[in-house]
């Protein structure tokens, strides 16, 4: 989902989708265990595509049940449940080089899910390394979702940070991110690569703006929803892969991602966290076509090549199972997947809702958005990133 090239023309199509990336001053680990290992180049000693055990809280909304299995290379746990209640899921995995994970790494607890303080919010594991990120060493980039005038979510993660402990009151990460904004679409700003290599990299305010140890971001989505609609209002999937200027759109999208974080990791990137879109209505309305009845179907479409890209492998997301860990880019990439978090909740075909979307259809609302930085910010705490 995207954002205008400025902010004063957000009544414009780039400006309704965007999302983006958060603020802030703290410290990020580069090096935790999480309990398996790995051959190659991995920062924090987390095997490509290793299993976590995590919670993941939602300041009271409860999350619908998501898909079934996961891939064994490549998914980690965590449960968007209520705030301070606890949920657990399985704990180990086996890395892309074949080595088993630990089902009981430090900060896992017996259940295996995260230890916990006793207000329920997860803590991270006793391994883990804090403090060897600076706020200016944190980037933040991507559209509409991250944007405070659309979907929130970067405040609510630097709220989340702050609320740790991590950050101090006032303080932030570094946000470039803007509604609109594109992966391989757009100009300047509404470019998400443009947001990286110019925006962040060439910050004058910044004593030592290449400096970026941890990015955190979203992107991909306006590159269909406001630059190749036609995947929208394809009938099914069927239709869509038949649709290749829409096919194009995703293939070149998806291509574009994985050549930014490979330049991320060239550029002594030690860990990328990037966030899936939920579902949306596909009766369709405000910012998308009516109907848009291939809403869904091309975002359950795009989600395993990201996967892919990100962790080695793709896997299917649940409810407790809804992350990826790997260093596909030849850094650490780390995939928040936000789909089973919101069924139920979205207004996708069959479901109640959209209790959590916007009355623009595309936009999370309060709650929404707090529930993605929640599953952002507890996947961040379970796999000791950014701490």
């Amino acid at each position: 989902m995207k954002l205008l090239a400025n902010r004063s023309t957000h009544s414009g199509a780039r400006g309704w989708l965007a999302l983006a990336v958060s603020l802030g001053v703290a410290a990020a680990p580069e090096g935790c265990s999480s309990g398996s290992t790995s051959t190659g180049s991995d920062p924090t000693d987390q095997g490509n595509g290793s299993q976590t055990g995590q919670n993941a809280s939602s300041n009271g909304a409860s999350s619908g049940s998501g898909a079934s299995s996961s891939s064994p290379n490549s998914s980690s746990s965590s449960s968007p449940g209520s705030s301070g209640s606890e949920s657990s899921s399985s704990g180990s995995g086996t890395g892309d080089d074949g080595t088993g994970g630990d089902a009981s790494p430090p900060g896992v607890g017996v259940d295996g899910g995260p230890a916990t303080e006793p207000d329920g919010a997860p803590v991270p594991p006793a391994a883990c390394m804090k403090g060897q990120y600076t706020a200016q060493e944190v980037v933040m980039i991507g559209d509409s979702y991250l944007d405070a005038n659309y979907g929130n979510v970067g405040a609510n993660i630097v709220a989340d940070s702050q609320m740790a402990g991590v950050l101090s009151a006032g303080a932030k990460y570094r946000e470039y991110y803007l509604a609109g904004a594109a992966m391989n679409n757009g100009a300047f700003t509404l470019n998400i690569p443009y947001q990286y290599d110019t925006s962040a990299k060439g910050d004058i305010a910044v004593p030592n703006p290449k400096d970026i140890k941890l990015v955190i971001m979203d992107g991909g989505g306006n590159d269909v929803l406001i630059d190749q609609q036609s995947c929208l209002t394809d009938a099914n999937l069927a239709a869509q892969m038949a649709d290749m200027p829409c096919m194009n759109a995703v293939t070149n999208t998806v291509a574009r991602t994985k050549k930014l974080w490979q330049e991320m990791a060239t550029d002594g990137v030690k860990q990328i966290v990037y966030f899936f879109y939920p579902h949306l209505d596909p009766g369709g309305g405000g910012l998308l076509p009516t109907p848009s009845p291939g809403v869904n179907s091309i975002d359950d479409y795009s989600a395993p090549l990201y996967q892919q890209i990100c962790c080695g492998s793709s896997f299917t997301p649940t409810t407790t199972a809804y992350s990826c860990t790997g260093n596909a880019p030849g850094t650490q990439c780390t995939f928040v997947d936000t789909r089973p978090a919101f069924t139920g909740h979205s207004g996708a075909l069959g479901e109640p809702g959209p209790d959590w979307i916007l009355s623009d259809h595309v936009h999370p609302n309060a709650m929404g958005s707090t529930t993605i930085a929640n599953l952002v910010w507890d996947t961040m705490v379970a796999k000791c990133i950014g701490q």
